[in-house]
């Protein structure tokens, strides 16, 4: 399937298809949209994250505080 398919296109591509097999498209694409919304949420948290106060992040962080600078740095 290509990208940004027209909803004719979609309906022509599946009607073919036996019913398992629109399921298992249907499944691949409802898992795929799930991972692009948790990344986009990821990044999100990450980017909030990093505007806050230093001071009180390392102090709710703790032992964590290291690895989250290197995060950051990642993501910047």
């Amino acid at each position: 399937m290509e990208k940004n398919m027209a909803v004719a296109k979609i309906r022509k591509f599946l009607s073919p298809k036996r019913n398992i097999d629109s399921l298992r498209i249907y499944y691949c694409y409802q898992i795929g949209s799930t991972f692009v919304s948790l990344g986009l949420m990821e990044t999100t948290i990450i980017h909030a994250m990093a505007m806050c106060d230093r001071i009180k992040l390392s102090n709710a962080l703790q032992d964590d505080a290291p690895v989250w600078e290197r995060i950051v740095e990642r993501h910047s």
